[in-house]
């Protein structure tokens, strides 16, 4: 149940609970507290009692803690937290947060939560939010784009500098609006075309 969590769930930095366990579940994303709350509901469904734990953790000039939150680094680290609204404290490299996580109550005396021997029950943390990710810094090599070959590939014509200097100046919005009054146009032609070879054979 844990690795379930650990591997398909996504973390997503924001603090309290904004899905609950089903929502998480079915978005395949959460932040800590509703990733805690899928994991003690899958916990419980099979009878493992758990309970949440909220408490304070400092990463103190910690690798884990960037590649935790894909940051770069710790002001970046720190920013991402407080975007989230996240209660976070930064001193250099040091970042202090709050967090939820779970804790079980296994059988761990004899075979460490195998379930085999029911003695010696111990309340064991787990945090599924807690994983790796990978910062990608960016496009390694610069990649050229064709913009007449885009245009005719979805206007079905050649590009012109009218074409262009229209969905270059005239701003987002209005380029978008006049694409798809030229690709209306190249439509309502190729239908016309289509109907025309249709009745003629």
């Amino acid at each position: 149940m844990f690795q379930y969590v650990a591997n398909e769930i996504a973390y997503q930095p924001y603090y309290g609970s904004l899905k609950g366990a089903a929502a998480t579940l079915h978005s395949k994303a959460g932040g800590p507290t509703d990733q805690a709350s899928l994991l003690i509901a899958l916990l419980r469904a099979a009878n493992i009692p758990a309970r949440y734990v909220k408490g304070s953790i400092r990463f103190d000039n910690d690798q884990r803690l960037l590649r935790w939150l894909g940051a770069k680094d710790y002001p970046g680290a720190a920013n991402i937290l407080s975007q989230g609204r996240v209660p976070v404290g930064l001193t250099g490299t040091r970042v202090d947060l709050t967090h939820v996580w779970v804790e079980a109550c296994v059988p761990y005396s004899n075979y460490r939560g195998a379930g085999v021997d029911p003695a010696g029950h111990r309340w064991i943390p787990l945090d599924p939010s807690f994983k790796d990710q990978a910062y990608q810094a960016g496009i390694a090599q610069s990649v050229g784009f064709d913009f007449t070959g885009f245009m005719a590939q979805h206007l079905g014509v050649q590009a012109t500098v009218g074409i262009e200097a229209g969905l270059c100046g005239l701003g987002l919005a209005a380029g978008l609006l006049y694409y798809l009054s030229h690709r209306r146009q190249v439509l309502a032609t190729s239908d016309a075309g289509a109907a025309a070879a249709g009745s003629a054979g």
